[in-house]
């Protein structure tokens, strides 16, 4: 379960940053089928903001996990769980703003789920912590 977790956090990691990446070169020209056109019924005009999120929090998110995860770190279960949270409500509101959903999304979505379960379970079984929890003391 845990070589697993791994995989996908790596996976999800390395996808956010060239898709941050990606997404921050793309200007008004269309990259890959994307374009700003996109865009119309979102609270920005540029690819800026989504990509800030995918790089620093989507991408930089797994690799904390997985270097928590590694180092067994008490706090790794949590950061997972949180993590999956984070990823489908990316996911959700961007399916909102583009008024539409594709395979991607649900791949996605499914992979926040795991991630999220795959926390809590860890959460449950082994004793892992989480921050300013009453019961920790």
């Amino acid at each position: 379960m845990k070589i697993s977790i791994i995989i996908i956090n790596l996976f999800c990691g390395i996808g956010a940053l060239f898709g941050g990446a990606l997404a921050l070169s793309v200007g008004n020209h269309t990259i890959m089928g994307v374009s700003t056109r996109l865009l119309k019924n979102a609270p920005f005009t540029t690819f800026l903001i989504p990509a800030l999120v995918l790089i620093l929090i989507i991408g930089l998110g797994n690799f904390s996990a997985t270097f928590l995860l590694l180092r067994n770190h008490h706090y790794a279960a949590f950061s997972l769980a949180l993590l999956g949270i984070v990823q489908m409500g990316f996911i959700l509101i961007q399916i909102i703003i583009l008024l539409g959903a594709n395979p991607l999304h649900l791949i996605f979505f499914l992979i926040g789920l795991y991630q999220f379960i795959i926390g809590i379970v860890m959460l449950r079984d082994g004793n892992q912590k989480i921050p300013f929890s009453a019961n920790q003391n």
